[in-house]
């Protein structure tokens, strides 16, 4: 994640970068939550489209690897495949502890 390249190709100010991430940090804890709950609730249907707006926040801020766990975890809900999405949300998490330190270390 590299703030004054994303700045410069969103059009942006360095902070205002910096607050669209932790906005991101902020609302992918929520979805995760969701997720977990539509887990639980083995209902498909929430499961893909909290795992949709995982993936399309990520990918609009560049995070592949966020958006591409959260791709998984919607493709297999399409298909109604309801499998345990752990790992990808241990990995979601991980990911954004590391987003979390990296905005804390540039401040």
């Amino acid at each position: 994640m590299d703030i004054p390249t994303l700045a410069e190709e969103f059009g942006l100010e360095e902070q205002e970068v910096r607050r669209l991430y932790l906005t991101f940090l902020e609302s992918t804890e929520k979805d995760l939550v969701l997720l977990g709950q539509a887990f639980t609730e083995q209902d498909a249907e929430k499961i893909r489209a909290a795992a949709h707006h995982i993936k399309g926040a990520a990918g609009s801020l560049e995070l592949e690897v966020i958006a591409e766990a959260a791709r998984r975890i919607e493709e297999k809900a399409r298909r109604g495949m309801i499998e345990d999405p752990a790992a990808h949300i241990a990995n979601i998490r991980t990911q954004l502890e590391s987003i979390r330190t990296q905005l804390s270390s540039e401040q």
